[in-house]
């Protein structure tokens, strides 16, 4: 017997229904029924009975419903008394190397100076997929919040995912992929890039984002170019790299190459703020958009401290916002 089957077994016995339950706890019908069904063959009993006019609970499977209740309410507080008796003076905000540290920099500086009694600890994983290691620290590493983009394509299947592992998912922010060059580069002087052009130089691909699973800005600008713009991009000559760093001197030295990554690269970054990097948007740069989420744990509510850094979070990044609608970025 498994935790989350008493889970399922109450939200069925909630809604009395499979297909509505299936939904409400995010997993497939007969998923759902096979967790049921395994529940009843462990204990020996049937404990509901399915009909057309619906799902009705046994005798038997009223008696176990209530006890699952009281189990289910038993893990609840194992978790809030584990959670009360670690030290809640830690934030931890785990993310990607591709955000730029400028920005999160900036966001922990001025947390800190709000809540200077709270340690704050700022780590990268890899992006290729949101792991199951991150998905632990998030559960049981007391205030772990992960700030990670999710595109497009796979919004809906991780979304689904991480409610299925009781991570809350916040939106707080929405970029693009745009062209970074050096300003000293032929297309410097474009106020906006085609495609065409952009896959006419060579690239800088970072290995941290282009070998995800996930649909990346070089698929998509694949896609988006025209007949000779594919070509280019089978052709043409790119660099491999795993680190921003590596990708800014490259840019700084060759004056040629190209890289496609979110505006949110050049927030707060030196290099940027003196033009010696630039970075332009794409003709159709809507169809290259990225979605930024905070993650943390719902199993447990958030102390006040935490609330604060989310709200923290959430206030800094409709600034940045609006410091992106007024061309400030």
């Amino acid at each position: 017997m498994r935790i989350e089957q008493l889970h399922y077994l109450l939200e069925l016995y909630r809604t009395r229904s499979f297909s509505k339950a299936a939904e409400n706890v995010f997993i497939t019908q007969p998923s759902l029924s096979t967790a049921i069904s395994g529940l009843e063959d462990e204990l020996g009993v049937k404990l509901f009975e399915r009909l057309r006019s619906g799902v009705y609970p046994t005798p038997m499977g009223e008696e176990v419903v209530k006890i699952a209740s009281e189990l289910v309410n038993c893990e609840a507080r194992i978790y809030e008394a584990v959670r009360a008796a670690q030290p809640p003076d830690k934030i931890r905000l785990m993310t990607i190397p591709a955000i730029s540290f400028g920005v999160l920099l900036e966001l922990m500086t001025s947390f800190q100076k709000d809540y200077p009694e709270v340690n704050l600890e700022l780590k990268e994983f890899p992006p290729q997929i949101i792991t199951d290691a991150v998905v632990d620290e998030l559960t049981n590493v007391p205030g772990t919040f992960a700030l990670v983009p999710i595109q497009p394509k796979t919004r809906e299947e991780v979304l689904a995912q991480l409610a299925r592992d009781n991570i809350t998912s916040t939106h707080i922010f929405s970029d693009n992929f745009v062209a970074h060059m050096s300003g000293k580069h032929p297309l410097a002087s474009e106020d906006v890039i085609s495609i065409d052009d952009f896959l006419a130089y060579p690239s800088i691909e970072l290995n941290l984002l282009t070998k995800t699973p996930d649909n990346t800005a070089y698929n998509r600008l694949y896609m988006m170019g025209n007949t000779v713009g594919r070509r280019r991009l089978k052709e043409r000559t790119h660099i491999e790299v795993d680190s921003l760093a590596h990708v800014k001197h490259l840019m700084l030295s060759t004056g040629t190459h190209v890289v496609a990554l979110p505006r949110l690269i050049a927030s707060g970054d030196r290099d940027y703020e003196s033009g010696d990097i630039i970075w332009r948007p794409f003709v159709n740069g809507d169809d290259l958009s990225v979605d930024y989420y905070l993650i943390y744990s719902s199993l447990y509510p958030l102390k006040p401290i935490e609330e604060g850094f989310l709200n923290a979070i959430v206030a800094y990044f409709d600034q940045l916002s609006t410091g992106i609608e007024k061309g400030d970025l």
